[in-house]
């Protein structure tokens, strides 16, 4: 709610206003805004005015993790509010002096600074300050485990919220709802209240929020084992809090991102993150995540065997917790403390006297229990098909039997819901819980009472028919339950379709074992989502070639470059104003022995899935050298560009192999270019910051390649160190003067290559292929080009031509 408007003119009042969703998405911008605010308000004695821009300070402080600016701002704003009876400010001021009390551990005065801030929201009616100052408490109570009054206040907040309006109020609310439900491991319940908080928050713009909500969301996926999602949310958060500038969330959502990679077993990144997280807890003082952050620590060691390091860790992260366990015990009141040692006591007591005569019916529970876990280990909680292992011990028992039953054929039949994610984004998790359980039920009503129906994960179930006699009767039984589920479901009044995908095989003709059936099923599953029009597919032994091939060209990877099967082929770059040459780009081959030339967009990707792309990676780098090398394109005044992988570029050692292959053949780093894409470079901005500028300090220039076809960020461009922007082909398609979006990408070509020489960089534009193009380029300022009409990539002999001073061929022939 804003201030009465006192003495403040309409147009600083608007001003001021404008920056109040600022301070939570952007507090470091709007803090600088507001203090420019403060001097014009100064400068007009305009008290009321003065006294909203100090409040707002101490929001964004506040988000900041700035608790004594917090603190301070608060203090001159409460005084200017309370003289000149601005009951509004006062009711918020009181808040930010116990957000700030509390976060530096003082909750006695925090508590009472929200009563006071409670009792002016009371007295002036302002029920969006009264959800404000319970939502603070239900922190508080939270905080020392009081999660049932936590729960009881955050909710009740949350309906004051709703009536008045408070949008911010209502979302933090829910988060902390969420959070509560989730520490007192009702995880279903906080799972359903996470969308519509995580809606409100993006359409709101409060960011310091959602990094939290993302915070909930993770740790809701990790509860769970869902490790991909999991890490997902983790990087969403980790982001959000640095485009925020909040060091506290950094610190939390680094530490909790190493615990992703640590349970994804991705140990490097883990330790990366997880150190990183504990460096920033220890310098802004958040001392439980910093014991959060060396208890990972330790296990990552003990993983590795380092039990010298997991010791230290261990032990360093036990007096971590027996700090915040003597915080803690300050923070409570002796006599509260008091109350429950003597609460325990009486209930212990009464206990005693109670086993004895509950004896028999605590057995009874006992046995009914054994019964309800029983079936819980071996059955899936929400539709009560069979799980995983189950069903695996079921199938092979039955595959076993075979031969001694009558029926000659056994069915393995794999259904995958597509637009299960899709479901639970716009009807909510209860719909896609719904969803899955009619799925169950068709398939149950369809089969035989002798099948057995498992949920193999979130929205895939397996179904192994037994009753068959023939081939063809699992035909028309997979045409029948493809019927079945393609109907929509109607839940809470809507129908809600969702595309079902079948992938099937028959035993023994396509597998004895129930491995070998899910693996083949899984390539028909696989061939049904990839192919439009298609619901069901049946293994044929093609899919199994297609697969044979793929992990034969992966597992030939390993040993392509020892025996020299790689080779690069050289895409010259051409100066635009001169067309004279500039430099080449290195462009990766692969001649398998047996299977001839292998694309590089099959090769690459499997390169990187298995990880031998680090090694692929350093001998193209240390290749492209030689040839620098041998060329003497330094003495030429000309360059080498490649392309770096994110694998490659995220190694600890990437700088050292660099350095490594300039000295190994004489090079300047200024000769090198490093060609690295958009989704690289946001994956971890702050790390490839500091790489980028290691490879600047060796003279090596860093390029940005395919610009446009990710996600594109200015800030990116004025932040991360780079000397070159590559405009992706994809651009250049359609600049032709007879091309009906020629207007409009000219003028977008045009927007691009001023932004770069704005921001100094040198512009490149890839996939030239007639002369139009060029003229047009050079019309709008482009720097360099390359393409096939001025030099297709070919091999190192037959590029040589170019180094003897010959223009550009105006009729390259087109790659194959």
């Amino acid at each position: 709610m804003q201030p009465h408007t006192g003495l403040t003119s309409l147009d600083l009042l608007s001003r001021i206003r404008h920056l109040e969703t600022a301070v939570l998405s952007q507090p470091d911008d709007a803090r600088k805004q507001l203090m420019s605010l403060l001097s014009e308000a100064r400068g007009a004695q305009d008290y009321a005015g003065e006294a909203y821009v100090l409040c707002l300070l101490s929001v964004a402080a506040f988000f900041q993790g700035n608790y004594p600016d917090t603190m301070l701002f608060a203090e001159y704003s409460l005084r200017i509010s309370q003289q000149h009876q601005l009951r509004a400010l006062e009711s918020r001021c009181l808040n930010a002096l116990g957000l700030a009390s509390a976060r530096t551990g003082r909750l006695d005065e925090a508590l009472e600074y929200y009563r006071q801030s409670l009792m002016v929201a009371q007295e002036i009616g302002d029920q969006a300050a009264h959800a404000r100052a319970l939502i603070n408490m239900a922190s508080i109570y939270s905080g020392i485990e009081d999660h049932a009054l936590a729960l009881e206040l955050y909710s009740e907040g949350a309906g004051l919220a709703e009536q008045s309006g408070a949008a911010h109020y209502k979302v933090d609310s829910l988060r902390g709802v969420i959070e509560t439900l989730r520490l007192m491991d009702r995880h279903e319940e906080a799972a359903a209240r996470l969308p519509e908080a995580l809606n409100l928050a993006e359409k709101m713009g409060f960011k310091s929020i959602m990094w939290q909500l993302r915070y909930s969301q993770a740790m809701l996926h990790l509860d769970v084992r869902e490790l991909g999602q999991a890490l997902a949310a983790a990087q969403t958060g980790l982001s959000i809090a640095q485009d925020v500038g909040d060091y506290e969330g950094l610190a939390v959502m680094r530490t909790l991102l190493g615990q992703c990679y640590l349970n994804l077993a991705d140990y490097d990144r883990a330790y990366t993150e997880l150190s990183k997280g504990e460096h920033l807890a220890q310098a802004i003082g958040t001392l439980d995540t910093v014991s959060k952050a060396k208890r990972h620590l330790a296990k990552l060691f003990e993983i590795q065997g380092d039990l010298p390091m997991a010791l230290e860790y261990l032990k360093s992260h036990m007096e971590e917790e027996e700090a915040l366990y003597a915080s803690s015990k300050r923070k409570r009141a002796q006599a509260t403390l008091s109350e429950i040692r003597s609460e325990i006591q009486r209930r212990e007591q009464k206990t005693k006297e109670q086993d004895r005569q509950a004896l028999a019916a605590t057995q009874a529970v006992l046995e009914q229990t054994r019964d309800k876990l029983q079936y819980q280990a071996a059955h899936d909680p929400l539709t009560g098909a069979s799980n995983r292992t189950t069903f695996w011990w079921l199938a092979q028992n039955r595959l076993s039997e075979m031969s001694r039953q009558r029926a000659p054929f056994l069915g393995l039949i794999l259904a995958d819901i597509d637009d299960l994610r899709s479901v639970n984004d716009m009807h909510g998790f209860e719909a896609g819980d719904a969803l899955l359980r009619e799925v169950k039920a068709r398939i149950q009503k369809v089969t035989q009472e002798q099948d057995f129906i498992g949920r193999m994960n979130g929205d895939e179930f397996m179904v192994l028919v037994s009753s068959l006699s023939n081939a063809e009767q699992l035909e028309g039984l997979v045409r029948r339950l493809a019927e079945a589920l393609q109907e929509p479901v109607q839940y809470a009044g809507k129908w809600i379709s969702a595309a079902v995908a079948l992938g099937y095989v028959i035993a023994p003709e396509d597998g004895a074992d129930i491995a070998t059936l899910h693996q083949n099923a899984e390539l028909a599953l696989r061939q049904a989502k990839q192919k439009s029009g298609l619901w069901a597919v049946r293994f044929t032994q093609e899919l199994s070639v297609e697969e044979q091939t793929r992990r034969r060209l992966k597992a030939d990877l390993k040993n392509a470059i020892a025996t020299e099967q790689f080779s690069l082929h050289y895409q010259g770059q051409y100066h635009m104003c001169s067309r004279t040459l500039a430099g080449f780009e290195c462009l990766v081959r692969w001649q398998h022995p047996q299977l001839g030339l292998i694309s590089p967009q099959l090769f690459i990707p499997l390169a990187e899935e298995s990880g031998s792309i680090v090694e692929l990676g350093e001998w193209i780098l240390r290749e492209a050298c030689r040839q620098a090398r041998a060329w003497n394109l330094a003495e030429l005044g000309l360059s080498i560009s490649v392309n770096v992988s994110p694998l490659e570029f995220s190694q600890a050692d990437f700088v050292a192999r660099v350095q490594a292959a300039l000295n190994d053949f004489g090079l300047s780093g200024h000769g090198l270019t490093l060609e690295v894409t958009e989704g690289m470079v946001h994956r971890d901005i702050e790390g490839g910051v500091t790489v980028s500028h290691q490879l600047r300090c060796l003279g090596v220039q860093v390029a940005m390649d395919d610009f446009g076809t990710g996600y594109s960020s200015l800030n990116v461009l004025k932040e991360f160190p780079l000397e070159e922007l590559k405009i992706d082909r994809a651009f250049l398609k359609d600049l032709h003067s007879n091309h009906p979006d020629y207007t409009r990408t000219r003028h977008l070509m045009g927007t691009i290559i001023n932004l770069a020489h704005i921001l100094e960089l040198q512009v490149v534009a890839e996939g030239v292929e007639t002369e139009e193009q060029c003229e047009i380029l050079q019309e709008l300022g482009c720097d360099k080009v390359q393409g096939y009409w001025l030099a297709k990539p070919a091999p190192a002999h037959e590029v040589e031509a170019l180094l003897r001073g010959g223009p550009p061929h105006p009729k390259a022939d087109r790659a194959s």
